[in-house]
């Protein structure tokens, strides 16, 4: 996870056989009234909701 300057913020490793959507869930602890950019690989309802209830996407 990165700041709007690019700059990291947040970090799993996880072995590369996991999907990365994984671990996006972790990466919200204690995130909200931020804007997440993520691709459709995180597109999920429950990460949605999640996003939606930290005040992260409308």
């Amino acid at each position: 996870m990165v700041d709007a300057l690019g700059n990291l913020l947040k970090m799993i490793i996880t072995p590369g056989t996991p999907h990365d959507s994984t671990q996006a869930e972790a990466l919200l602890v204690n995130i909200s009234n931020a804007y997440v950019v993520a691709d459709k690989g995180y597109d999920s309802k429950l990460l949605r909701n999640n996003l939606v209830e930290k005040s992260c996407i409308q």
